[in-house]
């Protein structure tokens, strides 16, 4: 590790195909435009690469182009970043951990349309956990009518879902009658940009990736809510042991020796992803167990549910 902690990140793409003649080597980077002399083909929007060299000059760094026509072309990069070591990570996401609702505001409406149930409760569940009165639907359809019975402050949108996927749901939206006024986040697997695109065409206000992480979904809340949250208190955040320094042998141990009520009540919690719950089960392991109570902290955090239940299940 370098002793001022920078170092350079290399990125390259290689692309085995047709490769790119050299009189349009220099105009690939220009919107709109696509190999051949093709403009707005329906294979794609010809934005990929000027988005791309946007992003990687904000980083700090270029994107450059080398192509062997009939062969492959590279696309590659180096961005300057500095390194931090785990515990310095770990700390700082503690630090920062949302717990609630600032008093003296009004808890928005949320609903969250997700098709997979797993993915639909861990939102659910965080979002519930802070304060916020949240409803749920299964697919498009029933989005759609949950948002005209109950009108929601925000909807996270699943785009993939049976029935009515999420880019109609949001189109229907928008066309009805106060429909403008709702917010809506689509929820998307995918990293391609003409996806972005198309939900923001279909009326989306923005978008994330999932996985999502928990402080991704509260920046989303509070740039289209303004809510304010309350965060855990630096001063107060555990210092949790690293899960890589204990074994798992050592952590069924202290999972064979909890009270039988308590590790019933934490598996139920956990098949449930109540977050609320999980954590109170927690604080209580922690004042006879730690190391176990950090071990399954960590696991909480990241939503490792299935981890956590093939640990207290064993």
């Amino acid at each position: 590790e370098p002793a001022d902690k920078q170092c350079v990140l290399q990125f390259a793409v290689i692309d085995t195909g047709v490769g790119i003649a050299p009189e349009e080597q220099d105009k690939v980077f220009e919107a709109f435009f696509q190999t051949g002399g093709r403009h707005l083909a329906p294979q794609g929007t010809g934005l990929g690469l000027p988005i791309s060299e946007r992003f990687v000059a904000m980083m700090g760094g270029r994107l450059q182009l080398h192509s062997e026509v009939g062969r492959q072309t590279t696309f590659s990069f180096e961005i300057p970043v500095e390194l931090i070591s785990e515990t310095d990570k770990r700390l700082s996401q503690l630090s920062h951990r949302v717990i609630g609702l600032e008093p003296g505001q009004n808890s928005p409406r949320l609903l969250v349309a997700e098709d997979n149930e797993v993915n639909r409760r861990l939102l659910v569940s965080l979002l519930k956990t802070v304060g916020f009165e949240v409803e749920e639907a299964v697919d498009g359809r029933e989005a759609f009518e949950m948002w005209k019975s109950w009108n929601p402050d925000l909807i996270w949108m699943d785009m993939r879902m049976p029935i009515m996927d999420g880019f109609e749901a949001i189109s229907r939206i928008r066309k009805s009658a106060n429909g403008m006024e709702t917010i809506i986040i689509a929820l998307t697997a995918s990293a391609f940009e003409e996806d972005r695109v198309k939900v923001l065409e279909h009326g989306g206000n923005d978008f994330v990736r999932k996985p999502f992480r928990e402080h991704e979904i509260f920046e989303i809340l509070k740039k289209y809510l303004g809510v304010k949250f309350k965060y855990e208190d630096k001063k107060e955040a555990r210092r949790l042991p690293e899960r890589s320094t204990i074994s798992r042998e050592l952590l069924q141990s202290e999972v064979a020796a909890l009270p039988e009520k308590m590790l019933s009540r934490l598996v139920e919690a956990t098949e449930l992803s109540d977050a609320s719950m999980i954590d109170q089960v927690i604080r209580e392991i922690d004042n006879e167990h730690a190391e176990l109570a950090g071990a399954l902290t960590n696991m909480a955090d990241s939503f490792a549910y299935d981890e956590m239940l093939s640990l207290i299940k064993y």
